[in-house]
């Protein structure tokens, strides 16, 4: 099976949030990123040939060639050796590009493009789908219609998160603690799989709308990345699944937006195919290795978790799953 390399994974996630990662969360080489004294100002931006370097993955996101012009500027700024390019690793480069903007900005995650991706795919889904996403969420059990009319408010504005800064601190309506939080899952994962070049498209095609479906956090989001792992996984104690078995659960084929298991909003292309043509993509997709979702390792309590608490998420358990 062919994977995303560290590399792509990194840079495919930034250009989905827009932002580049905290100073504080990168690893960067000091050797390197401190420069050399002696060849400042001795090497010109347009001296670099990033050839075989990590920036290479870096320049297929749009956004990202836009700031080869800083990044040069930055390199040379430092006296960074063209030499030695190859052994930037993604967060050296990161760090520069940080340095480079962090005039233009004093957020804690640089912005480095318009809209990620993440919001262009929120615009498009709310503005084609409105009509069935409001009628999907006023179904739900216990949905306050203020709530769904402030998240689609939201999600025409190219956000699902409700909560707001206070003190630094991400705060939550207290009359909406109850209502279901919507979030982005991929459908083919950044982490897990490079299937978009089997398909005949570029790994970086990963965060295009069509491979997006709209999920409602908890369960399902959750469950999601918790049932992917060979991993022990304890849901509540009604079952133990996951010893030595390899589960899965994706987004079923044609679904734009998951808002239960048994509640979905179907892309209307995929709807007007006939069923064979249904069939035969579904075949494709289910004997597909690549197509995989979720990451690895999630064995968490939600007890522990503060938000399985307003999500109810225990009590909702597993019953979905097949044995």
């Amino acid at each position: 099976t062919q994977k995303f390399t560290a590399n792509q994974d990194a840079v495919a996630r930034m250009a989905f949030n827009g932002v580049l990662p905290p100073v504080a969360t990168l690893r960067p080489n000091e050797d390197i990123i401190m420069g050399n004294s002696e060849l400042k100002g001795t090497i010109n931006p347009e001296d670099y040939d990033f050839k075989g370097s990590a920036w290479e993955v870096f320049r297929q996101i749009p956004e990202f060639a836009e700031l080869e012009v800083k990044l040069r500027e930055g390199l040379a700024k430092k006296g960074i050796s063209a030499k030695i390019l190859p052994e930037l690793s993604v967060d050296d480069y990161c760090y520069i590009l940080d340095e480079q903007l962090r005039k233009y900005s004093n957020q804690k995650c640089i912005k480095f493009m318009q809209e990620s991706h993440k919001a262009r795919n929120t615009k498009r889904f709310i503005r084609e789908y409105e009509t069935e996403f409001r009628a999907g969420m006023m179904a739900m059990k216990g949905i306050r219609a203020d709530y769904v009319d402030a998240l689609i408010m939201a999600m025409k504005e190219g956000r699902t998160d409700l909560t707001k800064k206070i003190n630094g601190k991400s705060v939550w309506k207290d009359e909406w603690a109850d209502q279901p939080v919507i979030n982005v899952h991929h459908i083919v994962n950044v982490k897990d799989s490079n299937a978009m070049e089997t398909d005949g498209k570029k790994w970086y095609n990963v965060n295009d709308y069509e491979n997006m479906c709209f999920i409602v956090t908890y369960p399902q989001h959750k469950a999601m990345h918790a049932l992917e792992t060979s991993a022990y996984v304890n849901f509540g104690k009604r079952r133990n699944i996951g010893k030595k078995e390899h589960y899965r659960i994706q987004p079923p084929q044609g679904v734009k937006c998951m808002l239960g298991f048994h509640m979905m909003i179907y892309d209307r292309d995929y709807l007007k195919l006939s069923e064979k043509e249904k069939a035969e993509m579904k075949a494709k997709n289910e004997n597909n290795p690549n197509r995989r979702s979720g990451s690895r390792g999630f064995v968490g309590n939600p007890k522990n978790n503060s938000l399985a608490a307003r999500r109810n998420w225990h009590n909702q358990r597993a019953d979905y799953v097949k044995y």
